[in-house]
């Protein structure tokens, strides 16, 4: 091949100098090859870094929780209202102990206005509730295809309410003590995102097709149980179980009901105790304390509409044992630091005029952001100096094959051919011998586009470092003389 019809002396020169020494000058696209490997991974690298801090606000929850000044203990019980609500809005009026027994509000009420106070709120996004009440394994009551399940399951649980002598005197409850040692049954508005939720993983709960955390924001009868309890009662998903449910309250004693739920999850147990998990809304919708004869009138003005109403439900939703805070904007969280400021909350070891802290729980948002911040570092700092040793091997390699070239620089020049001519014909040669190594790089950004944008940059400040260090050294050349050369060639 001689390339004959190829226009340009210099071009012609170049492509039958690469044609004749293509192995010894072979080095050259190797390199290139690698070095913009090199640049290209670096470049994807940075943006799956940049990707990473900008979507780690929705991969790692941030939260905040309630405790006392002290910080001792996550779970602080609070009241609903008085604390939660006038958390979220500090003019809020709560309502007296009277009040929920005379006119007590509805389920739906109580949902309404929590809802429209977390709608209104500027930094907080919502409020995730957890109560403890205690449970008793009833049995089965009918399974996932329909079949019934245990035959003869009383409604609801058998309780002894007698109290000796020594009880009354003492003013001791065995029953409150029985019911204190019953395994934990959670009322919680999240399985995955509360206090409780630091217990394992998400990756840990398994779901029946059709439900998912969310559904614990509703009055539904679902119930998610340990993996190890229904192995060992023989329980599937969608299955209808029935539990005693018991809740010691300092004026009743202790209140039981009987409830169905249905099987909707699982949860690898491991060593832990066997928790049950509702939602924490069903406290505003089912009734608890039917046996202790509570009567109320359905209609006021008929003195024979009386009927039994157990204890209301605002009185039982008002005591939280847990309250987690989502913040609206974790990007901001001096918003919401200020405003627990301005409301007068307490810190940790800092009293102030409420002495309620809220602990904002954002450690593992901070080491992740630290973690990709020291790692954008470490690569935007080896990205120059790449570019910079790119510059420099182009010149290194540039300048070591060009040398070995003078006498053909020499007898081109003796030759008649004008000194730009042979420049460029140089020149030429390193640059298609650039090109080359570049293909590769070329053809991977063809197959991965969306690669681009974080590479292109970085990519051509290469070519343009390299390229400069090929002039470079092609210039150096120039600067002998051509019958110093000859004779030295003699």
């Amino acid at each position: 091949m001689t390339f004959a019809r190829v226009p340009g002396l210099s071009l012609r020169f170049a492509l039958r100098s690469i044609l004749r020494n293509f192995s010894r000058s072979l080095i050259v696209p190797l390199t290139v090859a690698l070095l913009a490997a090199f640049i290209l991974i670096i470049g994807v690298s940075v943006a799956d870094q940049e990707q990473a801090a900008e979507t780690i606000y929705d991969r790692v929850p941030t939260t905040a929780y309630l405790t006392t000044f002290l910080g001792r203990n996550r779970n602080v019980p609070v009241q609903l209202q008085s604390d939660l609500f006038r958390l979220l809005d500090s003019s809020y009026q709560a309502r007296q102990t009277r009040s929920m027994f005379q006119s007590s509000l509805s389920g739906e009420q109580i949902r309404e206005i929590r809802a429209k106070l977390e709608h209104e709120n500027p930094v907080i996004k919502e409020l995730l509730l957890t109560h403890y009440m205690h449970y008793e394994y009833m049995g089965l009551v009918e399974h996932a295809d329909g079949s019934p399940g245990t035959p003869g399951l009383p409604e609801r649980p058998v309780v002894d309410r007698q109290k000796s002598n020594i009880e009354l005197e003492l003013g001791f409850s065995k029953l409150e003590q029985q019911v204190k040692r019953m395994p934990i049954l959670a009322l919680t508005d999240s399985v995955t995102r509360t206090s409780e939720a630091i217990k394992f993983r998400e990756s840990q709960v398994q779901w029946l097709q059709g439900y998912s955390d969310e559904d614990y924001l509703n009055p539904e009868f679902i119930i998610i149980l340990p993996d190890r309890f229904m192995t060992e009662h023989g329980l599937k998903f969608g299955d209808i179980i029935r539990l005693g449910v018991y809740e010691p309250i300092e004026r009743y004693d202790v209140l039981a009901e009987g409830f169905d739920f249905k099987v909707v999850g699982s949860y690898f147990q491991g060593s832990r105790s066997p928790v049950f998990y509702v939602p924490w809304s069903l406290l505003t919708e089912v009734r608890m304390g039917t046996d202790l004869g509570i009567m109320s009138r359905e209609y006021p003005d008929d003195l024979n509409s009386l009927k039994v109403i157990g204890i209301p439900n605002e009185y039982i939703a008002e005591s939280v044992d847990s309250a987690t805070i989502i913040p609206e904007n974790p990007r901001d969280l001096d918003a919401l630091r200020d405003y627990l400021e301005e409301s007068g909350y307490s810190q940790i070891g800092v009293i102030r005029s409420n002495r309620l802290a809220v602990v904002i729980d954002d450690k593992a948002l901070a080491d992740g952001l630290l973690s990709i911040r020291q790692h954008l570092s470490f690569l935007n700092l080896i990205i120059p100096i790449m570019l910079l040793l790119s510059g420099l091997i182009g010149f290194i390699l540039s300048y070591l094959l060009t040398r070995n070239r003078l006498p053909e620089f020499a007898v081109m020049r003796s030759l008649g051919s004008k000194k730009i001519q042979v420049y460029l014909a140089f020149f030429l040669e390193q640059f298609f011998l650039l090109l080359i190594g570049f293909l590769p790089v070329t053809v991977v950004i063809l197959a991965r586009p969306e690669w681009l944008p974080a590479v292109d940059r970085n990519l051509l400040l290469f070519l343009a470092v390299y390229t400069l260090g090929i002039i470079i050294a092609i210039g150096l050349m120039g600067r002998s003389k051509v019958l110093d050369i000859l004779f030295t060639k003699e």
